[in-house]
């Protein structure tokens, strides 16, 4: 399908206990089904004084549910992003799939 983009999902899984029996974690990389990316953009504000709409990046995966949850991070075009809300089943006209908004996972305090 053209007009898609790969996607990589970064799963933090418990591995194991330390010898002071703390958790071990490890991040676990897996490709997903490739999915349509809405970038991020800005609704400049219609009043004077008001703040501008921030729409964060969002991922659509036609007629596909692949296993997406809130802890996760997902990689698409070469940057890592955290998962602003839990995944969402999205219904339309005889289509149908998982939508994902995402946060950019490289944003600060300005």
């Amino acid at each position: 399908m053209d007009g898609v983009d790969p996607v990589t999902r970064l799963r933090r899984v418990l591995t194991g206990r330390d010898r002071y029996n703390q958790p071990i974690y490890d991040t676990i990389e897996e490709d997903l089904p490739k999915a349509l990316y809405a970038p991020r953009h800005v609704v400049p504000a219609v009043e004077v004084g008001r703040q501008p709409t921030i729409v964060e990046p969002t991922l659509y995966w036609p007629n596909l549910w692949p296993d997406v949850n809130s802890g996760d991070r997902l990689r698409v075009r070469g940057r890592e992003f955290e998962i602003n809300a839990d995944a969402a089943d999205w219904r339309g006209h005889g289509v149908g799939g998982l939508v994902v908004v995402l946060k950019d996972s490289h944003e600060g305090v300005a």
